[in-house]
């Protein structure tokens, strides 16, 4: 083991030694995630005021995701969502926008998969209200309420055809069975997928008519 008495000192200048830029793309499998919008930069490519911001999985604090909004004309649709996803009303006309108020902000966002340097990782494909992705959910649950109604229902039959009734009654049965196989879902739950909250802070975005 070397004696470490005798290693001497040295001056070190940190001055241009650049911070981590905070972004993380891990590479995730294609879908649709919750995540949270923890800073944003403004940068220029090709001279043009461009927002970055950067997204944090919900799932994984370590996985981070950059978003770029070049703010030029052909790309403000990009801007226009992710305002919309982080729950603020976009007016049609020329306003004033802090991107400062959209970090906190939580929302929904598609995954998908991008290669760099052969290398895959994750990239943020499209914006949308965390809403939507919760009301994803109930549709699985009305599935599965759907294959237990079924198991409920099949023993029913049996019993039935063991009794050996004359073959107009069969006919009967076997009609009312086609029915309840097409009697379709509760619509309470899908109604409840589809409603949308509305975050406090609409209207609140600070945009001032220029």
């Amino acid at each position: 083991m070397a004696d470490t008495s005798t290693v001497k000192k040295h001056a070190v200048d940190f001055t241009t030694v650049k911070d981590s830029s905070g972004i993380n793309p891990k590479h995730m499998p294609e879908g649709d995630y919750l995540m949270k919008i923890i800073k944003v930069d403004e940068t220029l490519k090709d001279e043009v005021p461009m927002w970055n911001f950067i997204m944090q999985l919900d799932d994984s604090k370590s996985a981070t995701y950059p978003f770029y909004c070049k703010l030029q004309e052909n790309q403000l649709w990009k801007l226009r969502n992710l305002l919309i996803a982080c729950g603020f009303a976009v007016p049609k006309k020329r306003v004033s926008i802090d991107p400062n108020k959209l970090v906190g902000k939580s929302l929904g966002v598609t995954l998908a998969d991008d290669e760099y340097e052969g290398k895959l990782k994750s990239v943020v494909d499209a914006t949308f209200p965390a809403s939507e992705l919760d009301a994803q959910e109930p549709e699985d649950d009305d599935t599965e309420d759907d294959v237990e109604e079924d198991e409920v229902e099949e023993p029913a039959p049996r019993k039935k055809a063991k009794r050996k009734p004359e073959p107009e009654p069969e006919e009967e049965e076997e009609d009312e069975e086609e029915e309840e196989d097409e009697e379709p879902a509760p619509p309470k739950r899908r109604a409840k997928a589809k409603k949308k909250p509305v975050e406090e802070d609409d209207d609140e975005l600070d945009i001032d008519e220029l």
